[in-house]
């Protein structure tokens, strides 16, 4: 029951206060989503033998909107159109790509 009271919380504050984008995964249909965008995020290479952090856009959604999106899956946000480059995390509500 807290699970699903947790999802829905983290739902209704995405939707309040996310920004209003457009996903279109590789294949099928485009479809609206609230998304919360963060210009500097820091990003950890694809290895983990080196700790070296870069600096990068990634963008958040819900997973119950946008899936598990692949890389070369879009969104368009704001007019600018953002290219998925790979998976930063996914906890079954919230998935954040790391963009470009």
């Amino acid at each position: 029951m807290f699970d699903s009271f947790t999802e829905t919380l983290k739902t209704g504050v995405v939707n309040m206060f996310g920004t209003s984008a457009t996903y279109t995964p590789v294949s099928g249909d485009s479809v609206s989503c609230s998304v919360e965008i963060n210009f500097e995020s820091e990003l950890r290479p694809d290895s983990l033998e080196f700790e070296i952090v870069e600096i990068g856009t990634t963008i958040e959604a819900l997973v119950s909107d946008v899936g598990n999106p692949k890389q070369g899956a879009t969104f368009l946000v704001d007019g600018v159109t953002y290219k998925v480059k790979r998976t930063d995390s996914n906890d079954k509500t919230f998935v954040k790509l790391v963009v470009t």
